[in-house]
């Protein structure tokens, strides 16, 4: 007997909707783990972003003061030894701007007799730095939890780590 002919009796008719029945809830799983998981990655993406613009902001809104430095050797040595004995008097500063500037001042004095400044640009964690006067430089972002802990900046034969200031009004 041909398929067309055959009788379905009502256990095979059963059996079907059970099947039928069984691949709707497969369905509907796996559209659900499939929208669960387009959910987990954009909120995932959101934080990231978010996490990102925050330390963005965090390197324009902050004025960094020289915390820390290192000699060749990467011994710990005191910014005196690294800028001048009246180091302590003047302290420094590096700051940056959105509109891609900054300024670096460690000279004794008031900022303005020895403010270095010039333009910069963010590559991931790396701030490519050129100076007015055409020195180019790099400075290192150090990060803990995606926040900024520290700027890390070569300075001769040293290493010098800014960290936040604790009045940051630039």
């Amino acid at each position: 007997m041909s398929k067309k002919g055959k009788k379905i009796t009502p256990d095979q008719m059963a059996e079907r909707q059970k099947i039928k029945s069984k691949k709707r809830k497969v369905r509907t799983i796996v559209v659900l783990v499939i929208v669960a998981a387009v959910i987990a990655c954009t909120v995932t993406a959101v934080i990231l972003i978010n996490q990102h613009n925050k330390a963005a902001n965090q390197l324009y809104d902050t004025r960094w003061v020289p915390v820390s430095a290192k000699n060749a050797s990467e011994d710990e040595v005191e910014l005196a030894e690294v800028y001048n004995v009246k180091y302590t008097n003047y302290q420094g500063h590096l700051t940056f701007d959105k509109e891609g500037t900054f300024q670096l001042w460690m000279s004794p004095g008031l900022p303005e007799d020895g403010t270095h400044s010039g333009t910069f640009e963010l590559d991931g964690d790396t701030i490519k730095a050129t100076f007015d006067e055409g020195t180019k430089t790099e400075f290192y972002i150090q990060r803990e939890d995606g926040l900024i802990k520290t700027i890390k900046l070569g300075y001769d034969e040293y290493t010098v780590y800014f960290g936040a200031s604790a009045n940051n009004n630039q």
